[in-house]
């Protein structure tokens, strides 16, 4: 009878053991810490097939604008806490290791973010756009067909805070 009730008593343990580590397989306990609001959290994508010929089309004017695949790319980083945003060049945050510049892309929208972080801003705008260029495999007029918005926080320049500069080759560029 002792017998018996030790075998239950571990079978019963097992199951629970069971049970409880597939809830928290289940839930991704242990695997990523967890969001804080306001934060950026980002991982690496992990491409299923890399090719390095792959193109998209993103929207511009005048009908889409083909690129390369930089959503592949082993450098682009997805930001989970916005879904379909990607950092694809640069630093996503101006506090990491201080960065000149970053370029996001959102894909709701198809454009592009660049963030001028440090000065001189021509110096830094004129490295965002060979980046930006070398990135998507494009001219120069390609990428003014393109949406986007190159712009610098108050903190970096309050004279050109709130406006979009432009790619400095494209019709309209703010003159740095």
């Amino acid at each position: 009878m002792k017998n018996i009730f030790i075998t239950i008593l571990i079978i019963t343990m097992l199951a629970l053991g069971a049970g409880v580590y597939l809830v928290l397989k289940n839930t991704g306990a242990g695997q990523d810490p967890p969001l804080v609001p306001g934060f950026p959290t980002s991982t690496p994508i992990s491409p299923s097939a890399p090719n390095p010929d792959a193109t998209i089309s993103i929207a511009g004017e005048g009908g889409s604008v083909s690129v390369k695949n930089f959503l592949l790319d082993e450098t682009t980083v997805t930001d989970k806490s916005n879904p379909g945003q990607y950092y694809i060049a640069g630093e996503f945050s101006p506090a990491s290791n201080n960065p000149a510049y970053s370029i996001v892309y959102k894909e709701k929208d198809q454009a592009f973010t660049i963030g001028l972080w440090r000065e001189p801003l021509s110096q830094t705008r004129t490295h965002a756009e060979e980046e930006f260029l070398r990135v998507l495999g494009i001219s120069k007029e390609a990428a003014c067909r393109l949406r986007y918005v190159i712009s610098a926080p108050y903190e970096i320049s309050p004279f050109y805070s709130g406006k979009n500069l432009g790619f400095s080759f494209c019709p309209g560029a703010v003159e740095l």
